[in-house]
């Protein structure tokens, strides 16, 4: 993969950088080190809809989100919509949409009803650099144990290193499944939000033509048979790989079965 200096002096193409950071399933290395996944190939065809090309690059999250604050024409994905970061960006389309939230294997002492709640679990696990992360660190929540990989993550909580992680349902039964560990005693104990995932475009300097360019290009994408046919593709894929329930409606890759019994939860 090619290095984010070396790309930079290599792009021509209205110095357009697309970024990521691999989270699987959706976005992956392969055994050749070639990025796929669900994700990846609707960002290749908004490009290819919106008549670009350009090489997709990865890096932490943290790196990608400083380019893509401080940069032109830096794309972005799967990034998670939050208030936090309305501003920072522009959203072109969603991914994805997951449910947030805390997990535990023992229940809490007292009902979470709310983030400020958390200390009464003990330690809790979330991944560097995450959105969750940031959010945990927005409501000064203390006792908060950070790991470079979401599997250290779910490993440290089975054995009991953490009391309680802040991840999702999707990205628990994944990585128990990489763990090849039985799951059954964590429990979810609290209910975060339900979070979008975009493509997004950084704002200073970028055209705003680029940006119409591409929000044109994703809704004429998602209406195409080229996209019905991959999401069929990456559905049977992931069916046959995870243990969790995914359905896809109105372009977005929602990790839940379709009657979603979290959806009307709040913050």
């Amino acid at each position: 993969m090619v290095g984010i200096r070396a790309a930079q002096a290599q792009t021509n193409e209205q110095d357009l950088w697309i970024l990521t950071n691999p989270e699987p399933p959706f976005i992956h290395l392969d055994e050749r080190g070639k990025l796929e996944g669900y994700a990846v190939d609707v960002v290749e065809g908004v490009l290819r809809t919106a008549n670009l090309s350009q090489e997709i690059l990865t890096a932490p999250w943290a790196r990608v989100e400083q380019e893509a604050q401080q940069k032109a024409n830096v794309l972005v994905f799967a990034l998670a919509r939050t208030p936090e970061r309305e501003s920072l960006y522009h959203w072109i389309t969603p991914i994805t949409a997951n449910i947030f939230g805390v997990y535990s294997l023992k229940p809490a002492s007292r009902p979470i009803r709310h983030l400020d709640d958390l200390p009464v679990l003990g330690d809790v696990g979330v991944l560097r650099g995450d959105v969750r992360a940031e959010i945990l660190n927005r409501y000064k929540v203390p006792n908060v144990v950070e790991y470079n990989h979401w599997q250290q993550v779910v490993g440290s909580l089975l054995k009991q290193r953490v009391d309680s992680i802040f991840f999702s349902d999707a990205g628990l039964a994944y990585y128990c499944v990489q763990l090849n560990v039985q799951c059954d005693a964590v429990q979810r104990v609290f209910v975060y939000q339900q979070i979008q995932s975009y493509l997004v475009v950084s704002k200073p300097g970028t055209d705003p033509a680029l940006v119409a360019r591409l929000q044109e290009a994703a809704i004429q994408f998602k209406n195409s048979e080229t996209y019905q046919g991959l999401v069929e593709h990456w559905l049977r894929i992931y069916r046959q790989q995870s243990p969790f329930p995914m359905h896809e409606e109105d372009g977005v890759l929602n990790l839940w079965r379709k009657e979603n019994p979290y959806r009307k939860q709040d913050d």
